[in-house]
């Protein structure tokens, strides 16, 4: 261990190719103290987070001299170095919180108002968790739970996607706050929520690169790649449509130059460049030379008396027949309170069929809010008296068309019961039907003269079950 007054960069710049000679490595300490020791280690703490910015941060935030350094996690209790030695596959690094030793619980108990299971917010807008040391767990359970949370830390460490910008002529700024909004360029970013998870940051880190004046990394999970990818790209953009033109002092003049025209897209949640826009341009032009099963783009048809300030209102308009138009459509004992002077009885079909013998009804799809219908509109809200008659009037009648499809459900109901009732009376009387034609048969087979049994004519006529003839009782010359 040595120590020196002057900075360490400043004595490692003079002191480093004499150790090189000599096969040396000389490495700073976190913490300028003779007896420091582990508080624990940052879950989720990447590589690309400035050590140095964390020291100064979790130091403010405090009140402790504390320091951060990335080193391998200690994954069991022994003090010798040989038995810690592990393969280089198998050692997972996490930003490790050092502290003097007589304010190590002090420093825990601050540090966990921040980064404990219970935290919401964070310091710098980074996820990370304060995990104690293994010294410090007693139980099996909560060795092997100390387990699990260095496999998820090798996880995220192998996983997390990242990407970097050289757009910033200096990364110095990026904790710098903006006097209008009080918000640094690092907040700013770090509270875009990605589209597909609103509850979660987009970004995990933002930081400068290690060594690196210019560079800045960003980190995110590989499922918000393509939406963060298109918000780095378009930083000069994003900054300046969502008002946050103070920061746009971090970037080189080639970058603001090179987006001076580029518009954020706030639907699609990228850049629109005029590069884009003539690649556009370029596919919905030469049908003709078109090879490829790829249809040409269709060119969108400019226009012309629509004003770059006009805001654009778009209405769909739902088809109503013409059976349920209401009668109070009449304005003849009111006057109309849009447009007055053009009134139309929507109820009289002479004048509907005149209106669609000559032109067919418009489908409107949008409406350019111009200077004359301004003025239009202005003078069609000069009463609104006749619109609430109207709106009650409306109000009764689909009450009464309610009741009458209530009649007619009855109407149905009733019906389907008589046919009910009439369906059990034919059945009966089929069933009557039949019995007398079973006993027709078997009075018949009584007078059959081939079973042997003659019977005088007269009294099978004048047999009880015999059917009457003529409204007379028994044969017609009897006696």
């Amino acid at each position: 261990m040595l120590a020196q007054q002057v900075p360490f960069s400043v004595f490692i710049e003079k002191a480093r190719y004499s150790l090189e000679n000599s096969d040396f490595s000389l490495w700073p300490k976190a913490l300028d103290n003779e007896n420091a020791t582990d508080v624990g280690w940052l879950l989720y703490s990447t590589r690309n987070q400035d050590e140095e910015r964390l020291t100064a941060l979790l130091s403010r935030i405090t009140g402790e001299n504390v320091g951060v350094k990335w080193k391998p996690i200690r994954a069991n209790t022994f003090s010798s170095r040989k038995n810690e030695k592990q393969e280089s596959e198998e050692v997972v690094r996490a930003l490790h919180v050092e502290c003097a030793v007589d304010r190590i619980q002090e420093v825990r108990d601050k540090l966990n108002l921040w980064y404990s299971s219970a935290s919401n917010r964070f310091p710098d807008g980074t996820k990370m968790r304060l995990v104690p040391t293994i010294t410090s767990v007693t139980s099996i359970n909560n060795k092997m739970k100390f387990a699990s949370c260095i496999a998820r830390q090798a996880a995220l460490n192998a996983g997390l996607a990242s990407a970097n910008t050289r757009e910033i002529s200096t990364n110095l700024l990026l904790d710098r706050k903006d006097p209008t909004t009080n918000k640094t360029f690092r907040e700013v970013l770090m509270e875009i929520t990605p589209e597909k998870k609103p509850g979660t940051t987009l970004f995990h880190t933002i930081d400068r690169q290690f060594k690196s004046e210019t560079i800045v990394n960003f980190e995110f999970h590989p499922e918000n790649a393509s939406e963060a990818h298109n918000l780095i790209a378009g930083l000069v953009p994003f900054l300046r449509d969502t008002g946050h033109q103070y920061h746009l002092k971090m970037f080189t003049p080639e970058a603001l130059n090179r987006q001076a025209k580029a518009k954020w897209n706030a639907t699609t949640r990228e850049a629109d460049s005029e590069t884009d826009m003539e690649l556009a341009n370029l596919l919905a032009e030469d049908d003709e030379l078109n090879f490829t099963n790829e249809p040409t783009l269709e060119k969108p048809t400019p226009d012309n008396n629509r004003k770059e300030d006009d805001p654009v209102v778009t209405l769909n308009i739902p088809d109503f027949p013409q059976e349920y138009m209401p009668s109070m459509a009449k304005d003849g004992d009111s006057i109309s309170t849009f447009h007055p002077g053009r009134v139309t009885d929507l109820t009289n079909d002479d004048h509907l069929e005149e209106t669609q013998g000559t032109t067919s009804p418009p489908t409107p799809t949008s409406i350019l809010r111009s200077s004359w219908l301004q003025e239009q509109d202005g003078m069609s809200r000069t009463s609104m008296s006749d619109s609430a008659s109207r709106i009650s009037s409306l109000e009764t009648e689909l009450s009464a068309m309610h009741k009458n499809f209530q009649g007619a459900i009855e109407q149905l109901q009733s019906q389907a019961q008589n046919q009910a009732i009439a369906q059990v009376q034919h059945s009966s009387l089929l069933e009557e039907i039949l019995k007398m034609l079973k006993n027709n048969h078997i009075t018949s087979s009584l007078s059959d003269p081939s079973r042997g049994n003659i019977t005088n004519r007269p009294e099978v006529a004048n047999h009880p079950h015999a059917f009457t003839a003529g409204d007379s009782e028994g044969v017609a010359g009897q006696g």
